[in-house]
């Protein structure tokens, strides 16, 4: 198990498992970005026979964490035994005992202490004792943090990344992404920020804690205790149609810890995930090559390989994800943690396509997945058809008339899914039932949900019954629609976005975050919060704003200056290019 979540079985050839290993090691860090929303400051002391351990968590992002255990292991090395498994007689991290303890972090700097002493077992050695101290979830079996005692006796400083991918889809423009810094110390501190490793000759530069002024090298900030910064990192794109890592530095001057956070941006396409759910087979072809032909960039994610689905981690910067079964009953069906998580990718105005014979028949998970968030408001299961016809005038099913090609036709098991309020029916089987159907989620996010392998519509048809062209018109659905006045070649997603604020929930304060494109920023920009009334509460923005990142503070006043009561808010902002609310 890889930080509890992905799952390998097997050990021989070594050659081949060490790979498949290290492969599991770097996806998990790629997926998390190797970092953590907590952090340990531990400590240990023995006396005598006694030996006290003690770890104390601390929430440093504002995200929400559950069922969380705390554990301190003492384990000793250079254990003499004779003889062993092997004829080993020396043995090094042998597990001596542990303590562990339920605990709860609820709100960013929230800190739980745990220490437990320890008797020493007769024969143990006093200087081979060590200890490791660990947060798990015990739901899902994820390691949140782990710490070998004595390596973190500080806390200084916390880094998270709202995004650590983006997209510039038209290309020749800028990818954005911010970050928030916090000083985690109880003493001023010094941060030195810096450009990493290079996106090839795309140039970088940053903004710092609300200064307009772009920094390309070294930038020094000072920080009071638990005082916070948030950082506008933005990479300037040519016209080349790829995939572009690179990094980005922060370094503490009082303990001089520097962590460096690998980004991606895609160029001249948006960034496409598509999980593989089929097995060890290969019906995800069909998927593959219509990508290709449409000159999209994109990255293939197998579950049966991986040993486990993608996290909301690994999905929630992708602009699309693309999520097939197969019609073999190999697919591993969508399990409650993949429901919760494609969830949390809609509410973060995701765009989905689900194609499946297999789901409805064992949902899992919240069922208002179905209704509110595939727009499915109830379902006939195996209606077995052969043929489907597009909906005359719809944008994804005018013309369609495509014929499905199964191995065999008793594997034909086709649904029938019928829409709710806001959902639109796309393709219908021979008794005029929809089988396809596109929903636009009222609080943002899209989804596309076919239920018949997509795998089973002709590759060499002529156009527009083939897996291309309906693949392309799926796309052009689910992508952010540009508004009228929205000049040629920008894209809606760049033209007005609230990013997110951080931290959320928040007291006293947050950082709201907004892109503008130069059609957003050609007139008057208002930026306000709401309450769930829709009656406006406080105006952050109300004037004209350069294109590009911004950050706006609410510290939670009205506008006539007194604090609002705890609840629900949205922030909404209007420029020439739309609108947007989260």
């Amino acid at each position: 198990m890889i930080d509890g979540v992905q799952h390998y079985i097997g050990a021989s050839p070594c050659e081949q498992m060490a790979a498949v290993y290290r492969n599991g090691l770097l996806n998990r860090i790629a997926e998390t970005g190797g970092l953590s929303p907590v952090a340990i400051m531990s400590d240990s002391e023995i006396v005598g026979n006694q030996m006290t351990v003690s770890a104390t968590y601390r929430l440093v992002e504002q995200v929400a964490l559950s069922n969380l255990r705390a554990t301190l292991l003492i384990y000793e090395d250079n254990v003499y035994w004779c003889c062993g498994y092997g004829g080993q007689d020396i043995w090094q991290h042998t597990t001596r005992d542990l303590y562990d303890q339920n605990i709860v972090l609820q709100s960013f700097n929230d800190e739980v202490t745990v220490e437990h002493t320890f008797t020493l077992g007769g024969g143990w050695d006093p200087a081979e004792m060590h200890a490791v101290v660990y947060l798990q979830d015990t739901a899902s079996k994820e390691m949140i943090q782990v710490q070998k005692v004595g390596y973190g006796s500080v806390f200084d400083y916390s880094l998270w990344f709202d995004n650590r991918m983006d997209s510039v889809p038209e290309g020749t423009g800028m990818a954005t992404f911010m970050a928030t810094i916090v000083n985690l110390s109880d003493q001023s501190d010094t941060f030195t920020l810096a450009p990493g490793a290079a996106f090839g000759d795309w140039t970088v530069d940053f903004l710092v804690c609300g200064d307009n002024t772009p920094y390309s090298g070294p930038h020094d900030i000072v920080l009071a205790p638990e005082e916070m910064c948030q950082i506008t990192i933005r990479v300037h794109t040519d016209g080349a149609v790829e995939v572009r890592d690179g990094s980005f530095l922060i370094t503490s001057f009082a303990t001089g810890r520097e962590q460096e956070t690998a980004l991606q941006v895609y160029n001249g396409s948006y960034s496409i995930l598509l999980v593989d759910d089929d097995g060890s087979r290969a019906d995800e072809v069909p998927f593959l090559n219509a990508l290709d032909a449409l000159g999209l960039l994109y990255v293939t994610y197998d579950i049966s390989a991986e040993g486990a689905s993608p996290s909301f981690g690994a999905m929630k910067d992708f602009d699309y994800i693309l999520w097939h079964h197969s019609y073999w009953g190999q697919a591993v069906p969508l399990s409650e943690s993949d429901v919760a998580n494609l969830m949390n990718y809609l509410d973060n105005d995701g765009s989905l396509f689900l194609t499946s014979q297999l789901y409805l028949n064992n949902p899992l998970g919240a069922p208002e997945f179905i209704t509110d968030y595939l727009g499915i408001a109830s379902y006939t299961l195996d209606a077995n058809y052969l043929q489907v016809e597009g909906v005359p005038g719809d944008d994804i099913g005018d013309g369609l008339s495509l014929p499905l090609e199964y191995v065999y036709n008793s594997l034909a098991k086709g649904d029938v899914v019928e829409p709710g309020p806001n959902a639109i029916v796309n393709m219908l089987d021979p008794n005029n039932d929809p089988v396809c159907i596109a929903h636009d989620l009222p609080d943002g996010g899209k989804s596309v949900f076919m239920a018949f392998p997509y795998n089973t519509i002709s590759e060499t048809d002529p156009d527009p019954n083939n897996t291309v062209t309906v693949l392309r018109r799926i796309l052009d659905w689910l992508e952010p629609q540009v508004p009228a006045d929205v000049a040629e070649g920008e894209v809606a997603l760049f033209s007005s976005r609230i990013e997110g604020a951080r931290p959320n929930p928040f007291n006293p304060r947050t950082e709201i975050s907004i892109r503008l494109s130069n059609a957003g920023a050609a007139g008057p920009v208002e930026l306000s919060i709401h309450d769930l009334e829709g009656r406006r509460v406080a105006g952050l923005v109300d004037g004209t704003m350069r294109a590009g990142a911004h950050t706006v503070t609410w510290t939670g006043l009205s506008d006539r200056g007194t604090p609002v009561q705890s609840g629900v808010y949205f922030v909404r902002a209007s420029n020439p290019a739309g609108k947007a609310s989260r």
